[in-house]
Formats: structure tokens, sequence, C-alpha cells
């Protein structure tokens, strides 16, 4: 058994009623005892428009952390794919030692550090918020604002000469950001 995290876009034109319908259904089509933790992000903003339609630019973020076989997960794969209410679903392998952070605590977690690293005034040095190993458990692509901050204002990630990060952050910095382009939570380039 191996551990996921299911991350499901759903169409924020739906109504409440309607959604929780499909989020029932999309519960009922997993194995039974398979959920471990749930993640509800209800109205976001997306960064794109759904199918070139500019009225469709929020979206329902669910999270599921999950413990499945791979043949359970393709079967939960086959049953999903046709569901008009969700607009994209993504699965995550998920280390065995990687725990499950929603989406709140995370943003609230980097705030709270930003502002500290922000008002601490610096010498000519640069910080380097990921240095730490406990602050790089909340290094997700559910962070969207400490990812803010890796990213130039042309939307391209840093360069490691600017954040001082040593190869494999930075590496693990990257991926975690383009798999946040996926989720449309950060733009891939300017308007």
């Amino acid at each position: 058994m191996q551990k996921y995290e299911l991350v499901l876009l759903l169409n924020a034109r739906k109504s409440e009623e309607e959604l929780s319908k499909v989020i029932a259904s999309i519960e009922k089509a997993l194995p039974k005892d398979s959920i471990l933790n749930k993640d509800e992000v209800w109205v976001m903003q997306s960064e794109y428009f759904f199918s070139g339609n500019k009225d469709l630019d929020k979206m329902y973020l669910i999270s599921y952390h999950l413990q499945l076989s791979s043949e359970d997960m393709t079967s939960f794969k086959n049953k999903v794919a046709y569901y008009e209410e969700i607009i994209r679903f993504f699965f995550y392998k998920m280390w065995n030692s990687q725990e499950f952070i929603t989406y709140k605590d995370a943003n609230s977690w980097s705030e709270k550090i930003i502002s500290k690293y922000d008002d601490t005034p610096s010498l000519n040095k640069k910080v380097n918020i990921l240095c730490n190993k406990d602050n790089l458990k909340y290094l997700l692509r559910k962070n969207v604002t400490l990812l803010n901050k890796y990213i130039t204002r042309f939307d391209e990630i840093k360069p490691r000469n600017f954040s001082w990060h040593s190869v494999k952050i930075q590496k693990k910095l990257r991926k975690v950001i383009i798999r946040a382009r996926e989720l449309w939570l950060i733009r891939y380039k300017k308007k």
C-alpha cells in the first residue's frame, strides 16, 4: 500500500449541493478506509480561465491523503475520468515519512515566517528560509505565499545565485513550483 495525495479541481459554477453530491460519490468510489485525511479549500481564484471562458476563473480545491494499492488507484482513475464537475485531478506519490499538511496551515506558517524574516534587519547578507530542515517540510505546492517569494516579476523561477539555495533544495523548489503551476495556483507567464 502506497500513500498518495489526490488533488481535485472542481467547477465553482455548480451549486454547493451539487458539489457535495459529487464529493460524496467520489468518496464512495474510493475503497473503504483508504482516506486518511481531507483538506477542503472551497472557493479559490484560479490564475487561468477554464476552457477559454472568462467567467470560469474560480475553482474548488479538495485534497485527500490516501493509502491505496496501484490497482485501486487505476480503477479510481477510470471511474472519476467522466465526471463533468471535475476540471482536473492529480495523484501525487507521498513518502511514508511525509506528513499531510493542509492548505491553511501551510500558508499561515509561511506568512508568519516570511514576516519574521522581513522584519529582521539584514546587513547585506542573504537569508535563506528553507535552509532549516524544519522549514523544508512546508515546501509544498499548496504554499502559494512562500512560492511567490521565489518567482520573479516576469513569473520565472529565481536562479540559485539570488535565492542562495543548495542544488538539492533548488531542484525541489523548481519541481514544487511547476506542480503549483499545473494546479493553476501560480501563473506560467504574465498576461
